[in-house]
């Protein structure tokens, strides 16, 4: 699989729920690598993946980059929903031309 990180940003989202401390946890628990950012912020990342959760509790932001859009893009919509995650989530080429787009957040 390749893993090399495009060299823009590719992934954002929007989480409603749970708690960014919840958030983080759940990465954490799934052998993700957790850093803190900033006062607020934390960095979390995988193999495959390189995410910044940014925001204090409420509407959070989770953008950064993932490797092999085309199996990894769903690979963590799959993990978000598992963890019950209320979100939307877009996927971008190096265009900025939408690629993808999911929410399970009721208007």
């Amino acid at each position: 699989m390749n893993n090399i990180f495009p060299d823009f940003v590719n992934f954002y989202s929007i989480i409603e729920s749970p708690s960014k401390i919840e958030i983080k946890n759940r990465f954490y628990n799934d052998s993700w690598k957790i850093r803190k950012e900033s006062f607020y912020d934390f960095e979390i990342a995988n193999e495959w993946a390189e995410l910044n959760l940014i925001g204090e509790n409420s509407n959070l932001i989770l953008t950064g980059m993932i490797s092999n859009p085309d199996v990894n893009y769903k690979v963590l919509i799959n993990f978000m929903t598992e963890i019950d995650a209320k979100f939307t989530a877009e996927l971008y080429d190096k265009n900025n031309l939408l690629l993808n787009k999911f929410s399970n957040i009721e208007l």
